[in-house]
C-alpha cells in the first residue's frame, strides 16, 4: 500500500502571495478557489491539492513551493 504525502504550503504560499501585494481573496478568485480554501491552505488546516499546485505554477502566478 503506497502512501500519499500531503504538501502543506503555509509560510511559503502566505509569503509569496503577500511579497506580491495580493490579498487571499484577490488570489482565490484569479485561480477559481474560494478565499475560505485559500485561507484554510495557508492556515494548515488543509493540504494543497494538485489541482491548486497546478495553477499557481502557471506563469501569472508562479508561486515555487519547493523553496522557502
Amino acid at each position: 500500500m503506497s502512501r500519499i504525502q500531503k504538501i502543506f504550503a503555509r509560510d511559503r504560499l502566505r509569503r509569496r502571495r503577500e511579497l506580491r501585494g495580493t490579498t487571499q481573496a484577490e488570489l482565490a478568485d484569479a485561480l477559481g478557489f474560494s478565499a475560505g480554501y485559500l485561507s484554510q491552505v495557508e492556515g494548515d488546516q488543509r493540504p494543497t491539492t494538485g489541482k491548486l499546485l497546478m495553477r499557481l505554477s502557471r506563469p501569472r502566478y508562479w508561486i515555487e513551493l519547493s523553496r522557502g
